[in-house]
């Protein structure tokens, strides 16, 4: 399955890294142009245990490349990176609120 995630935070880069490692071909939008940036060059914008393992056996089995990290989302939901297109699902993760 081709799957484009949008947002790469808590919920998203998570979730882009676990349908990854399941073997999905994904590709991760956000809008921060410094966390794509890291991302891109192997740094993990969130703490998360495992997370760094996981997105790096992943990008090397190529089904999470750091070229499918992409800038995007100028609107919530509307991805601006060629990968979007391509995706048979899109899921926009959002953030729980507090109880």
């Amino acid at each position: 399955m081709k799957v484009c995630v949008m947002g790469a935070g808590y919920v998203g880069l998570v979730t882009a890294a676990c349908l990854a490692d399941m073997g999905n071909s994904v590709a991760c939008l956000d809008i921060d142009a410094a966390r794509v940036q890291g991302l891109q060059e192997g740094r993990m914008p969130i703490h998360e245990p495992g997370l760094d393992a996981l997105v790096q056996r992943n990008a090397t089995a190529d089904f999470m490349r750091p070229d499918r990290i992409a800038l995007g989302m100028e609107h919530v939901g509307v991805g601006r990176a060629e990968s979007a297109p391509q995706a048979t699902h899109v899921p926009i993760p959002l953030m729980a609120q507090a109880a």
